[in-house]
C-alpha cells in the first residue's frame, strides 16, 4: 500500500491531523514527521494505536483538476485548516453541495498530498518553465511553481 493510499484512508475515516507543506515537501501525521525536505523519515504511521506501513509514496497519475473540483466543492467544517487552494465557503454553496460534498479535510488531503507526492515521484512536472504559476481548468485553481 502506498503512503497516498494510507493518507486518503485515514482522512476518509475522519482523521484530520494530516499536514502537508508543499513548498518544503514536508508531511506530518499527527506530531510525527513522515517526510521532511522531500526525504522519507519513516515508513510506518501509527494512528490511534494502529500501525500502517507503506512501500511507496504514490503509484498513479490522478486528474489534478478533478481533485481540485472535489476540494473546491467540499463540505467545510469548523475545524478546517486553511489550505493552499481556494475552496467555497458554506454560504457560497447550494444545499445539495453541502449535503453531497466530500468532507473538506479529506478533499484537502487528496489534493495536497497528491501534489506533494506526485512531484516527489516525478509523476507531475512543471508544464511551462517560463511561468511562475499554472492555472487549471477552473480559473480559481492556481498552482505556484515553488510547489514543484
Amino acid at each position: 500500500m502506498t503512503l497516498y493510499d494510507i493518507l486518503v484512508k485515514l482522512a476518509a475515516s475522519g482523521y484530520d491531523k494530516i499536514y502537508v507543506n508543499l513548498e518544503k515537501k514536508n508531511l506530518k501525521v499527527g506530531r510525527k514527521t513522515i517526510i521532511e525536505n522531500a526525504q522519507v523519515k519513516q515508513y510506518k504511521i501509527k494512528v490511534n494505536g494502529k500501525e500502517h506501513g507503506f512501500d511507496g509514496l504514490i503509484n498513479q497519475k490522478l486528474d489534478i483538476d478533478e481533485l481540485y473540483k472535489q476540494y473546491k466543492y467540499s463540505t467545510p467544517s469548523e475545524r478546517d485548516m486553511r489550505g493552499y487552494f481556494r475552496a467555497l465557503c458554506a454560504n457560497e454553496m447550494s444545499d445539495a453541495q453541502l449535503v453531497l460534498g466530500m468532507h473538506r479535510a479529506e478533499a484537502r488531503v487528496r489534493l495536497e498530498a497528491y501534489l506533494a507526492l506526485a512531484v516527489m515521484e516525478g509523476i507531475e512536472t512543471w508544464p511551462d518553465e517560463s511561468k511562475w504559476y499554472w492555472q487549471g481548468k477552473d480559473r480559481d485553481f492556481i498552482v505556484l511553481r515553488k510547489y514543484f
